[in-house]
């Protein structure tokens, strides 16, 4: 049985779908756990969760889609897992990206009374800014901090009107 150790990714070699296949998660958890053959484990030095949101990007995607094999039942290998690219900004700037990122789980999570469309465009502005901050200047190795001012506006907009509507209640 495999094992992984806190902060291991731990991905989805095997799905029905394309979509599905290299989903991932970040154990951190303080104990071991043992996981499924249908899966691959992946060790860092990088931020674990940094590397779980890019393997949401497009980009990710457009990679993967290229290694997957299969018709009824897609896989892919972990040795072509083990190949793909992930550009990584300095270790400061992946933890800030992840914080950003987390506010805005956060704030997807927290539905409750807003209507359909207030949901539904949670989802669009957290794909938009999570394809924005995932894809930086290779050159620089920085995030242009206009992204990161809009996202802290944009999250307190959002903290402030769900006060407001709780406070209404």
């Amino acid at each position: 049985m495999k094992k992984a150790k806190c902060n291991d990714i731990l991905i989805s070699t095997t799905s029905e779908n394309i979509e599905d296949v290299g989903k991932s998660v970040v154990w951190l958890g303080n104990e071991e756990i043992g996981f499924s053959g249908d899966m691959y484990s992946y060790r860092t030095t990088a931020n674990s969760k940094y590397i779980a949101y890019y393997f949401q990007t497009t980009e990710f995607q457009k990679q993967k889609e290229k290694k997957v094999t299969g018709t009824k039942l897609i896989r892919i290998h972990g040795d072509d897992m083990a190949k793909f690219s992930i550009s990584l900004p300095p270790i400061e700037i992946q933890n800030k990206v992840v914080e950003i990122l987390d506010k805005f789980q956060s704030l997807l999570s927290d539905t409750k009374g807003l209507l359909p469309q207030e949901i539904e465009q949670r989802q669009k502005q957290y794909e938009y800014y999570r394809e924005k901050l995932l894809t930086f200047d290779t050159e620089s190795k920085t995030i242009p901090r206009q992204t990161d001012r809009q996202t802290d506006r944009q999250t307190d907009r959002q903290t402030d009107r769900q006060t407001d509507r709780q406070t209404e209640q």
